[in-house]
């Protein structure tokens, strides 16, 4: 509840700041680096032992964004497994649909895949494939600064599953905040 409180309370004080009218943000080449840490909602049994699925993620995002309307930046993402026991890495490429919804504000989607090692440990019963699907949302905040630079800040959810490929497909439900600079040229 507590990060759930402070993430508001920075997405209000972003919004408060002047922001790139939307004409100056059509059409623009945007590109934006941002990272955060994700945690798996439920905890996982394995050994008779309650463990937590954590993994951070860091993102490149690049695409000719529309302000005020919807657009289409692609991802490519790369996760570290924190805990070595589930395994090492995801790694995967996304389509995400942005809408702003006023200047400091958007909601987004994705829809992607991924590649990992994760599956090799037959003891989680969360994610069975080397390849797998992602879906998730978000919302998120966007301060312009000068030199058309900017700082996001968002909160993501996101679900991996392999869509009932595999026999362990439990799907792994995560969510965490996410900081970065994005570039407009």
């Amino acid at each position: 509840m507590k990060n759930t409180i402070n993430g508001a309370i920075v997405f209000a004080f972003l919004c408060l700041f002047p922001q790139h009218s939307i004409s100056e943000e059509t059409n623009s080449l945007r590109v934006e680096i941002n990272g955060g840490n994700f945690v798996q909602e439920h905890h996982i049994h394995a050994f008779g032992e309650s463990l937590k699925f954590e993994y951070s993620q860091v993102n490149l995002r690049v695409g000719k964004w529309h302000y005020g309307q919807f657009s289409f930046p692609v991802e490519f993402a790369y996760s570290k497994v924190t805990q070595d026991w589930f395994g090492n890495y995801m790694a995967g490429i996304n389509l995400i649909e942005r809408w702003d919804v006023v200047d400091c504000f958007y909601v987004q989607s994705h829809v992607g895949i991924l590649c990992n090692d994760v599956y090799k440990n037959e003891y989680q019963r969360y994610i069975g494939s080397p390849v797998e699907f992602s879906l998730g949302a978000a919302l998120g905040t966007r301060l312009n600064l000068p030199s058309d630079f900017s700082l996001v800040v968002e909160y993501k959810g996101e679900h991996i599953s392999n869509a009932g490929l595999a026999d362990r497909n439990g799907g792994l439900n995560a969510a965490g905040f996410i900081v970065g600079v994005g570039k407009r040229f």
